[in-house]
């Protein structure tokens, strides 16, 4: 907060003044705010009136003085902007501002008081902590409401805009600027000219969840985006393509015959794909990659298996031409993402590895590249792992991992223990024991034992790594012959996995071994295992759920640890961890009882005050873990249902949700907007009669959506709504066939098929101009539709 304080005042004297919050008081504000308060704007003084107004919620004490001379001062700046003069006492009059008896009429902020494009995403954050029903309140999200409206086209080329509109309240002060978002951002999908001059490809990741927050359920506009992401996809970078899936994927519009959103979109990155790699404007490998990461992370992976089987068609036929290929590495991860998700046959994934493990050891890749092919490579150990190891040890030698030792180990950390070993042994090779001790920090320590944790009896070189893990062990634990510099501040992460590191070690180890001098034996990991559990046990409150499953990975009797865990139940802070402790000890501990634990996972901190989204939170939590016996069932039943009750009263207790949004009929204006704005709907004041001069030039400058095969054929919608039409007060003139009638209503061709006693709506087949020729076409159309389905269902 203190940080966030510093960077919303403008000005040296506002930043002095906020070094500390125990300086925000009326002895040491008020003698230095005259001095600096000058040259202030009127946005800073809203933003120093917030911290003071709600100094309750954020240690911060309330001083009626000091808000007093700040109410004043943005009265001043109002009154200012608004040329009136007089003093003060009139200017805090006539501005509306907060007054003593708590009354206040909002008004529209002045220009001075709008605030800076750049300050919005952080005053935003830092105005979510205030109460969404105070006058406080009101009048700063207005402000913050009206900066947005004016600093739109910016964000808009920054590709800010609607991120940000995603973290503020839709309250009624954001109704008007959301009409000209949605507005702008059609123009731009459509191709139309915009207000704004180049609005940035980073927008297109957060359209359709501000789609889905907002309700707006218009079919055009999503087909618009659907058909720029086509076009446009190649320069997203992997993130922005992951997160527009998973926006896409979560947005609730449902077409007639395309589906889901997420189909709908698939379909044509689908076409795109096609239609580029037939000519030479073919997608680089580096972008197959790219859209490959992002649909394996797709919940509903269902709807992309043809795109995923275009990909893997089109990533074999470019492994057998490796030599006209630019970036092969690029191909590589695009295969071996792909033979994750639906399979790679076993030639190509070969040619490929052996193409890769010349051109590591050849060619200068960037290490960026190098950290993602160690990552990816060990998914294709079990399938080629002579060939995988090549490849790992050309990677090793092109990255130099003993000067990086923490980043790799970390890369490697859910490899397989073959190339985990393999790298274990590099860091260590051709350094004592006592060099390791004293180069290696805490972190790289602790990364380098989860790499070996999982040691066999059987492993190579097994004499070379055991010694480093025992004095890597005593080092962290702060033994009395060795370097007990980090005993003091060794982390609980690293403590559990120097326990796992010791038990594991102890449990694995040959006896024979144990004889050879200078040879740690299984008894001395074992003693390390209890100093480990001991230095834990202080450090109960601060250990998180993956420490706990950190120590129950154990291949030792997890018993004790579990008695000793549950026991202590009440001293962990976290409910997470608290969770993670249970389900792992009652798999620890089969048949035991453990309602009183479960009892005890209910209680909270009386200080703490624990919302309904997170009560919500918990009890899914709750709901995903491992039943185990009958016993257990019944306890954890009891535990969601007092979650369930306790969520229900803090929704009760809770006030407005900060993130509800305008009224439905607010969003039905602004889909009317959209539709008047593309001339698919009259214009007030244009009677619905003969076309007008200005409705034909409406219509010729209304640009038909292309399909996914590029022609321009009218489109079949189920609930769309019609361009205007004179034809909406009589029949056309038009034959009409037998399943294909005119639709009044919807000003279009209807689609009906009789099978099997029952009736089955095809579908509506609109014209796109308003003229014979089209309405004949929309026909035709809605005639070879009718052959289709009679042929499907008869």
């Amino acid at each position: 907060r203190e940080c966030r304080q510093r960077f919303l005042l403008g000005g040296a004297n506002a930043k002095r003044a906020f070094v500390a919050p125990a300086r925000v008081k009326s002895s040491r504000f008020l003698p230095s705010g005259m001095s600096f308060a000058r040259g202030l704007r009127g946005c800073d003084h809203l933003i120093i009136l917030r911290y003071l107004s709600n100094g309750p919620q954020h240690h911060m004490p309330m001083d009626a003085k000091a808000l007093a001379f700040v109410r004043q001062k943005v009265a001043e700046a109002a009154a200012a902007s608004a040329g009136r003069t007089g003093s003060s006492s009139s200017s805090a009059a006539s501005a509306s501002v907060p007054a003593a008896d708590g009354s206040e009429v909002v008004s529209e902020p002045s220009v001075d008081e709008l605030l800076p494009a750049q300050d919005l995403p952080n005053a935003a954050l830092a105005l979510q902590g205030m109460a969404p029903d105070s006058e406080e309140a009101a009048r700063l999200w207005q402000v913050l409401a009206q900066s947005f409206e004016a600093g739109m086209p910016e964000m808009l080329e920054n590709g800010q805009c609607v991120a940000l509109v995603l973290q503020l309240p839709l309250t009624k002060f954001m109704e008007r600027p959301l009409k000209r978002l949605v507005l702008l951002l059609s123009q731009w999908l459509r191709g139309q000219h915009c207000r704004v001059r180049n609005i940035s490809l980073m927008e297109l990741p957060h359209i359709p969840r501000l789609l889905q927050r907002i309700g707006l359920q218009d079919r055009r506009l999503f087909a618009d985006l659907c058909q720029v992401c086509a076009e446009r996809w190649p320069n997203l970078p992997v993130g922005d393509l992951s997160l527009l899936l998973r926006n896409t994927e979560d947005y609730s519009l449902l077409h007639a015959q395309k589906g889901p959103a997420l189909r709908q979109l698939v379909l044509l990155l689908e076409s795109s794909l096609v239609d580029t790699e037939a000519t030479d404007r073919a997608v680089s490998n580096s972008a197959l990659a790219t859209l490959c990461s992002a649909l394996i992370a797709v919940r509903q992976r269902g709807h992309c298996r043809e795109l995923l089987e275009q990909l893997r068609r089109i990533a074999q036929k470019r492994s057998t031409e490796l030599e006209l290929q630019s970036n092969v590495l690029e191909l590589l991860l695009c295969v071996v993402d792909l033979h994750r998700a639906i399979g790679m046959p076993r030639g190509t994934l070969q040619r490929l590895m052996n193409e890769a493990a010349r051109l590591i050891a050849s060619s200068k890749i960037t290490d960026d590249l190098k950290m993602k092919l160690l990552k990816v490579v060990g998914y294709c150990h079990w399938f080629l792992p002579n060939d995988t190891c090549a490849v790992f040890d050309g990677l090793l030698v092109a990255l130099e991992p003993e000067a990086a030792v923490t980043p790799v180990a970390r890369t490697c950390e859910h490899a397989p223990a073959a190339l985990r070993h393999r790298l274990a042994l590099r860091l260590v090779q051709n350094r004592s024991v006592a060099q390791l001790v004293e180069q290696l920090s805490e972190g790289d320590s602790t990364n380098w034992l989860m790499l070996v944790h999982d040691l066999q009896a059987s492993s190579e070189h097994l004499t070379e790594i055991v010694p480093v893990a025992f004095a890597l062990l005593e080092k962290l634990l702060g033994s009395e012959t060795k370097d007990a510099e980090m005993d003091s501040a060794t982390s609980p992460s690293a403590l559990a996995s120097a326990y796992l590191t010791a038990s594991s070690l102890g449990c694995r180890l040959p006896q024979a071994l144990s004889k050879t001098a200078d040879f740690p034996s299984p008894e001395a990991f074992g003693q390390l295992a209890s100093r480990t559990l001991f230095r834990l046990e202080q450090n109960w409150p601060v250990l998180g759920p993956r420490d706990v499953q950190t120590l129950f990975r154990s291949p030792s009797d997890c018993g004790v640890l579990a008695r000793s865990m549950l026991d202590n139940l009440d001293k962990f802070r976290d409910f997470r961890t608290r969770l993670a402790v249970l389900n792992s000890a009652t798999l620890a501990l089969p048949g035991e009882d453990l309602a009183a634990s479960w009892d005890a996972l209910m209680h909270e901190a009386q200080d703490r005050k624990v919302t309904a989204s997170e009560f919500c939170a918990r009890e899914a939590a709750v709901r995903r873990g491992d039943v185990g016996s009958a016993v257990g069932l019944e306890a954890r039943s009891k535990t969601m249902v007092g979650l369930r009750q306790r969520a229900f009263r803090a929704v009760l207790q809770e006030g407005a949700i900060w993130s509800q949004r305008p009224p439905r009929g607010f969003f039905q204006y602004v889909e009317q907007c959209l539709g008047r704005s593309r001339g698919e709907l009259p214009v007030s004041g244009v009677s619905r009669g003969a076309p007008t001069r200005y409705q034909e030039t409406l219509a010729g400058e209304t640009k038909s959506t292309p399909t996914a095969s590029g022609s321009d054929a009218p489109v079949s919608v189920a609930l769309t709504t019609a361009q205007p039409s004179a034809l909406a007060s009589e029949q056309p003139s038009t034959k009409e066939s037998k399943g294909v009638v005119w639709h009044k209503g919807m000003e279009g061709w209807e689609v009906r098929v009789e099978a099997r006693g029952r009736r089955i709506l095809g579908g509506y087949f609109l014209p796109q101009e308003e003229n014979d020729e089209e309405v004949e076409r929309a026909r035709l159309a809605a005639v070879e539709h009718h052959q289709y389905l009679q042929r499907a269902h008869l």
